[in-house]
């Protein structure tokens, strides 16, 4: 995988679950649309794939690794 993303088991089963790739987790995290901060400290990449989005929950481990918690695929996308 790119990027040194390291998905622990829910996020690979969430992967599985939901038919999200690597290659889209590791699209999203090289060139997010838009970069979010979540409650916890987490960060969230969100990439838009047509009218779905793709968030990927991470942590950073150090300068070169993240730690990927969850990937969340949305449905329609609202325009307003």
């Amino acid at each position: 995988m790119i990027c040194n993303a390291n998905p622990i088991y829910p996020a690979r089963l969430r992967m599985s679950q939901r038919r999200i790739s690597e290659v889209q987790v590791s699209e999203t995290l090289l060139s997010p649309d838009q970069l979010l901060e979540g409650e916890q400290g987490e960060m969230i990449a969100v990439k838009y794939y047509g009218v779905r989005e793709l968030r990927v929950v991470f942590l950073d481990v150090d300068e070169i690794t993240i730690k990927v918690i969850t990937v969340i695929k949305t449905g329609i996308k609202s325009n307003g």
